[in-house]
């Protein structure tokens, strides 16, 4: 991040983050609606006002409306008491419940001002080293790209070897399972994403390095006598054999905000892994301890 815009974009981005965590979790707002809208222009006589976040909740019927509005500055130099004495206006033109002004230091005479504002809270933001962040989770992004499937299917009841194996174009086969008309191809393809899975599952992504690796894996299913048809063939076990790549990226850090009392948020860089473009990925937490 390089501009103040940018920065700013970015504590606020996380402040809307937090927030949506706040009211989907709340027992209170289970059975009711809100609303987040970023960088909301209002008109009041005239006079134009942004509002970086502005949250309205449906309390249960016309005119229940509940409206908490945020201001977000992400500067070095500790806030104001001018900033604060604008933000108050804004809290008083939307009519808010209350407003919430986030902001990494705030002078003396700021803290004072804010005090005369019944609706406005002053909450401290602290920005994290991204170099010395903790990836949550061990966080990675993978892709996996497959390189060969080769299937074997073996019939019942083959006199010697050569006779053993069916042949087959999986898109004009003729199968049954258990009786019940079959479509091989997606048979097979549903077959090829579960071995690729189990074979993920024991495979130490977070232990290695990034990089690419090369992955191989056989999966076995073995049928009863006439369960499995393939072209009026039954089928005693069917074999699929996977190749593929697997591609590993722990992506930059972009931003490692926390938000006193309220929650953490970890934003990571777009980034593209193999032939995939991830955007950008955060990490969301609540009030209390997050890593």
């Amino acid at each position: 991040m390089t501009s103040s815009h940018e920065k700013g974009n970015a504590l606020e981005s996380a402040v809307h983050a937090i927030e949506e965590l706040i009211l989907r979790t709340s027992p209170n707002l289970k059975e009711k609606t809100y609303v987040i809208e970023s960088k909301k222009l209002i008109s009041v006589d005239g006079v134009r006002h942004e509002i970086d976040l502005f949250v309205t909740c449906d309390l249960g019927g016309p005119g229940y409306n509940a409206v908490y509005i945020f201001e977000c500055k992400n500067w070095k130099d500790a806030v104001g008491k001018n900033e604060i004495v604008i933000f108050a206006e804004k809290i008083k033109v939307c009519g808010a419940q209350r407003g919430f002004f986030v902001a990494k230091s705030f002078t003396g005479d700021a803290i004072a001002q804010a005090k005369t504002e019944r609706r406005m809270e002053l909450v401290v933001a602290a920005e994290h080293d991204r170099a010395t962040t903790i990836l949550p989770f061990q966080y990675q992004s993978t892709f996996i790209k497959l390189t060969h499937i080769g299937a074997h299917f073996r019939k019942w009841g083959a006199a010697v070897p050569a006779t053993m194996t069916v042949k087959c174009k999986l898109a004009e086969a003729v199968a049954t399972l258990s009786g019940e008309p079959l479509n091989l191809s997606d048979y097979m393809n549903a077959w090829v994403a579960a071995a690729r899975d189990e074979s993920m599952r024991n495979f130490p992504s977070g232990t290695l390095p990034d990089g690419t690796y090369q992955r191989e894996f056989t999966s076995e299913r073995t049928f009863p006598e006439g369960c499995f048809i393939v072209n009026s063939h039954s089928i005693e076990t069917a074999t699929i054999t996977l190749q593929f790549e697997v591609y590993l990226l722990r992506p930059a850090v972009k931003s490692h905000f926390e938000i006193n009392g309220r929650g953490r948020v970890i934003s990571f860089e777009a980034h593209t892994v193999g032939d995939a473009t991830f955007n950008e990925v955060q990490f969301t937490f609540g009030p209390g301890p997050s890593l």
